[in-house]
């Protein structure tokens, strides 16, 4: 080995074992960091993440969100409140929502569906609409419910046709289950009590003609005695005599009788005419009651005159 060859070899050498320079060890460290940033980058914005699905589809980018917003501007100037967020439909239509500042309207949202062909990054608006929030203080219609669930005693009208359900446990076509023996429905047929002038028959199911159940009658029972004209009511708390011994209560049946022999109609026109009462309800018309009422005031002393003229002193 010559002189020359040995001199640079040793050199070499020294550089090997020499501590490296700021400059050498930014320079080392900044690949590491291109490195590392560059793996990052590549791992966020894989195909299944978010960053990832907003540059795959045009349609949750910035520029989809300012084309739904000009949309909105346009249709709703002034009332547009701060941008909620997005929510893919699918791969061509994705909803942009944003806060709304109408009065009254409190919870609401504007909803945007923004919308692009196949192959296409041109955006365009498919639909506008004011809707409640998913969650919020926002006013709400009720559920829907079946007309023959909303029916309530006292809406029915003249000339409304309110047919019973197919299925009303009610009634009942068998006259062996009939709960009272209506003698004058068994013998008459259904054409006859149609309006007269009419040719067509009521029944039009062809089932039968229909009779009140047991269940039907005991219902209404219920209602009777639970009702305002019931013995548990105010009135009848507050009664000087009961309906069963008054002159204006007609019996609906005789005592001997299953059903009816505690309730009866009342004939009084000042009081309650012609509606359904309890044999133990009662009011202050009682026919009776100027006998009650001359026993009472003998017993109880007369109450002072009020004047009203008098002063109220208030501390």
């Amino acid at each position: 080995m010559t002189k020359a060859s040995e001199n640079r070899e040793q050199r070499v050498q020294r550089d090997k074992r020499a501590p490296r320079t700021h400059r050498e060890d930014r320079e080392q460290r900044g690949q590491r960091g291109q490195h590392g940033r560059r793996g990052r980058q590549q791992k966020k914005r894989g195909p299944g993440s978010a960053r990832g699905r907003r540059s795959a589809n045009p349609l949750l980018g910035r520029r989809a969100m300012g084309v739904a917003k000009q949309a909105l501007l346009e249709a709703e100037p002034g009332h547009i409140g701060p941008y909620i967020g997005s929510q893919e439909i699918d791969e061509f239509s994705v909803v942009h929502r944003f806060a709304s500042d109408i009065a009254g309207y409190e919870g609401w949202q504007w909803q945007v569906v923004v919308a692009r062909a196949a192959g296409s990054t041109h955006i365009t608006i498919s639909e506008i609409a004011l809707e409640p929030a998913p969650k919020g203080s926002a006013l709400r219609a009720p559920e829907w419910v079946p007309w023959e669930q909303r029916l309530r005693p006292g809406d029915l009208r003249p000339g409304d046709i309110m047919p019973p359900a197919f299925n009303d446990e009610r009634l009942t076509t068998n006259p062996a289950q009939a709960a009272v023996e209506n003698t004058h429905i068994m013998a008459t047929s259904r054409t006859a009590h149609s309006k007269a002038g009419t040719t067509a028959s009521l029944d039009t199911a062809g089932t039968g003609r229909h009779y009140l159940s047991d269940k039907g009658l005991f219902q209404a029972q219920q209602r009777w005695r639970e009702g305002e004209n019931g013995p548990r009511s105010l009135f009848a708390k507050k009664a000087r005599a009961f309906c069963a011994g008054c002159a204006f209560f007609i019996p609906l049946a005789t005592p001997d009788l299953q059903h009816g022999a505690e309730f009866g109609v009342c004939t009084n026109a000042l009081a309650f005419d012609a509606q359904v009462v309890h044999k133990q309800f009662g009011c202050g018309a009682h026919s009776e009651i100027a006998a009650v009422e001359v026993a009472d005031i003998a017993d109880n002393t007369p109450a002072l005159p009020f004047d009203d003229e008098r002063p109220i002193y208030v501390s």
